[in-house]
C-alpha cells in the first residue's frame, strides 16, 4: 500500500482548479498510527490522486484543521492569505479560518494543494519514517526516498498540467529550485527582487515563493497577494462550477 500511496496521490482538491500550491511535502508527524491511518482511509476512499482536505483530515483522526474547534494551521494561513487577496477578498483572521474549514483543498473548491513527496514530515530536517520496521528500505532516508519518487511525481504532474492547465502554479520553495524548472518545463526569472520568480509556459502562469514556516512576515504574503490580484486577479478568481469529484482514481 505505501508503494501506491506514494505513486498516485498528490495532494487536496481538484486538478481542474485554476490555482495549483505545490509544496515539497506535507506537514505532519509520520509517526506509525498516523501514517497506517491515512493509507486506511485512503485504500477505503477509492485511492483517489485527490483527496478533499475537510473530509480527509477529520477521517484520518486529525481535527485540528477543520470542524467548529478548528485553529489556523501556519502554512496554509499564508497561502490562503494570498489566495483570497488576489481574488479581491478579505483576509481577517475570521476569513482565513472559515476558509481552510470549508473550502481549501475542497473537491468543489478553487485551488489544488500537490506535494512532491506524499509522505508527512515534521520539518526538512527530520525523517520520521527511518524507523518504520514494515517500510521498504527506498523509505528508509528521505535522500533514498526523493531518488525514489521525485522524478515520477514530476513526470505527473507534468501530466496533469498539461491536461488540466491550470492558470496559475505557485511552488511555495526556494530550495531544491531545479524540482520547479523540471515540473515547468524551464527556467524562471526574477519578478520581484528577493520576493518573486515567475515563468510563462504554455498558457500557464508559474511562480516561486518563499515558505510559510520561512519566518516572513504577514506582509510578505499579503504584498504577493496584491501583486497577484493587480496582475493575475483573473486567472486566480475560480470559475463556476458543477464539479464535485476528488480527482483521478487507480485502483
Amino acid at each position: 500500500m505505501i508503494e501506491a500511496y506514494c505513486r498516485h496521490f498528490f495532494g487536496y482538491g481538484r486538478w481542474a482548479a485554476p490555482v495549483w500550491f505545490v509544496g515539497l511535502e506535507e506537514a505532519g508527524s509520520g509517526v506509525p498510527p498516523e501514517l497506517h491511518r491515512r493509507l486506511q482511509v485512503w485504500e477505503q476512499s477509492g485511492q483517489r490522486e485527490l483527496e478533499d482536505a475537510p473530509a480527509f483530515y477529520p477521517a484520518c483522526g486529525m481535527n485540528q484543521w477543520h470542524g467548529p474547534n478548528a485553529k489556523i494551521q501556519p502554512t496554509w494561513r499564508q497561502l490562503i492569505r494570498i489566495w483570497l487577496i488576489a481574488c479581491g477578498q478579505s483576509d481577517s483572521e475570521a476569513s482565513l479560518l472559515a476558509h481552510q474549514q470549508n473550502a481549501f483543498g475542497a473537491a468543489s473548491g478553487g485551488v489544488c494543494l500537490t506535494e512532491l513527496s506524499p509522505l508527512p514530515a515534521p520539518n526538512c530536517g527530520q525523517w520520521p519514517y527511518a524507523d518504520h520496521q514494515d517500510l521498504p528500505r527506498w523509505v528508509q532516508s528521505r535522500e533514498l526516498f526523493m531518488q525514489a519518487v521525485a522524478a515520477p511525481r514530476i513526470a505527473t504532474l507534468r501530466e496533469r498540467v498539461a491536461e488540466h492547465q491550470p492558470k496559475v502554479v505557485v511552488f511555495y520553495f526556494w530550495k531544491h529550485r531545479e524540482h520547479a524548472e523540471a515540473l515547468a518545463g524551464g527556467k524562471f526569472e526574477t519578478v520581484i527582487p528577493e520576493k518573486l520568480l515567475g515563468l510563462e509556459r504554455d498558457g500557464t502562469s508559474y511562480f516561486i515563493i518563499g515558505h510559510p514556516a520561512g519566518r516572513y512576515p504577514d506582509t510578505y504574503f499579503s504584498d504577493l497577494g496584491r501583486f497577484f490580484h493587480e496582475h493575475y486577479g483573473g486567472r486566480f478568481a475560480p470559475k463556476t462550477s458543477s464539479f464535485t469529484g476528488g480527482g483521478h482514481t487507480t485502483r
